[in-house]
């Protein structure tokens, strides 16, 4: 009997997904760019539509018996609801921009933000980007049964912690972070930059800025704790590889519970004496400590950096340090987990925040940003500055 040919249409709705994750990135990427915003949120706007009629879609050709459970239903009813509030929100942002733009236009003007209509606009960028990546991960459940995205992840954080490139990630990974740590460290100790020239001049001098002081001092110590972390974490395959220079015969101090003949962690063995070196507890505890120290520091960053005034000076784009800052913390928390969790673990707890917490995240997001997006319509040409 000849083996089942496969469907050409199968991968179709695959590509498709893939086509509407590379223009969204794209789109986001824009958002952000303040010279190209109004094209990115464009792009944007237009592409969610589409997205929107596909997962719609998608959801009538969903077939859903009394066997269905109730989880399973909840999802589904929170995607169904979530498409259609996204769907209409960007409907009316997309009516408010063309309003917008052709009453500028008559004047040969760029739209002009009042502060508080700048924070909204801010705000609604955010829940856009926030409610369209979680209707992506409860779509993945609503179309796969949990136990297939359980193995997925599993698959693709295995791959990279243990895989063939699992090494070169783990070499990487701290030259990204301490190379965007320098960077930002250096941005800290610069003399002073003139930021912006008109309608006033607004210079930025972290030597004397009060309000950056907190979080350049707790940076500060996160980056130095996390460049002790680094160290730890390289000279561990070094040490291994070189025990015949090391020599002596490190035991395990009974004061950490390891009996003098304790044998159950090893990192290597001497190739000349055939006796086990034993620096696993100096190993562990540096690692852990640093790590431990270099966390709650960067927690106090996060705090700290919250608090500036959204426009003080240093926290204009051409400092480039909030830019810096974002990079470095995602690239720490990435590296900190990559070393600290195992594969098995990592899906676990990736995908029971996927499972749980995203779907009812998505409902109240999705309806915020319905809410939000109606006030904005109503309000935004009042608040516009003349």
């Amino acid at each position: 009997m000849a083996p089942p040919e496969n469907n050409p249409s199968d991968s179709k709705p695959l590509i498709k997904y893939i086509f509407f994750l590379i223009v969204f990135i794209v789109s986001f990427c824009f958002i952000k760019i303040k010279s190209i915003e109004i094209f990115g949120l464009g792009l944007f706007f237009a592409i969610n539509i589409l997205f929107c009629i596909f997962i719609g879609k998608e959801l009538s050709n969903q077939s859903y018996t009394d066997n269905s459970t109730t989880e399973r239903l909840l999802r589904y009813g929170s995607l169904i609801t979530a498409v259609a509030f996204s769907f209409v929100s960007t409907i009316m942002m997309i009516m408010t921009f063309v309003t917008l733009q052709s009453k500028f236009a008559a004047n040969h003007s760029e739209i002009m933000w009042s502060p508080s209509d700048r924070r909204k606009l801010d705000t609604i960028e955010i829940l856009f980007i926030t409610a369209t990546t979680f209707i992506g991960v409860t779509t993945l459940y609503v179309f796969n049964s949990a136990e297939d995205v359980h193995k997925m992840s599993y698959n693709i954080f295995n791959t990279a912690l243990n895989g063939s490139a699992a090494n070169w990630l783990r070499v990487l990974f701290p030259i990204a972070i301490i190379g965007v740590g320098s960077a930002l460290y250096g941005r800290l100790q610069m003399s002073p930059l003139e930021v912006n020239k008109t309608p006033t001049n607004v210079t930025c001098d972290p030597q004397t800025n009060l309000a950056l002081r907190p979080f350049k001092d707790a940076f500060i110590k996160t980056y130095w704790f996390l460049f002790a972390f680094v160290i730890v974490v390289l000279a561990r395959p070094f040490i291994e590889a070189n025990f015949n220079i090391f020599g002596a015969v490190i035991h395990p101090s009974s004061i950490f519970g390891f009996q003098k003949d304790d044998r159950s962690i090893i990192f290597g063995q001497n190739p000349k004496t055939g006796s086990f070196v034993r620096w696993d507890v100096i190993y562990l505890l540096a690692k852990y400590a640093f790590g431990l120290a270099g966390l709650i520091y960067a927690a106090f960053s996060i705090k700290y950096f919250s608090e500036i005034p959204p426009d003080n000076a240093c926290l204009y784009t051409s400092t480039h340090i909030r830019q810096l800052y974002i990079a470095f913390i995602f690239f720490l928390i990435v590296f900190y987990t990559f070393n600290t969790l195992s594969a098995s673990t990592l899906t676990n707890l990736t995908t029971g925040i996927m499972r749980y917490f995203v779907p009812p995240a998505l409902f109240g997001t999705s309806y915020y940003l319905i809410l939000i997006t109606n006030y904005f319509v109503h309000v935004a040409p009042k608040l516009i500055i003349q």
